[in-house]
């Protein structure tokens, strides 16, 4: 069991109504990663956002995993450096609004 670390995030977030939580796990997907992005005030200072990292399960194929991987790490550099994520394929993306930093 844990020390509570999700529980009190939770908790912090739900006095933030301006606030997102994004599941980083097997079933991780930018296009949602940025709707949910997007659905934050832009002029708003001090949201909150929760990246919930979860251990994959043991048997996900190495092949699967590495995709998973490449996935994961260019949506993060992306957004934390870059501070713009955008989906290729279609097209939605998120910027960090100007003037705002992490």
């Amino acid at each position: 069991a844990g020390d509570g670390k999700t529980h009190y995030i939770k908790q912090m977030l739900k006095d933030r109504p301006d606030s997102v939580t994004i599941a980083v796990n097997e079933a991780f997907n930018p296009i949602t990663a940025i709707q949910k992005l997007n659905t934050l005030p832009s002029d708003v200072q001090g949201c909150g956002i929760f990246f919930n990292f979860t251990l994959l399960p043991s048997g996900i194929e190495q092949v699967c995993y590495e995709q998973l991987m490449e996935v994961i790490g260019w949506f993060f550099f992306d957004l934390f450096i870059l501070g713009y994520v955008e989906d290729p394929d279609t097209g939605y993306s998120f910027r960090v609004p100007g003037g705002l930093g992490w």
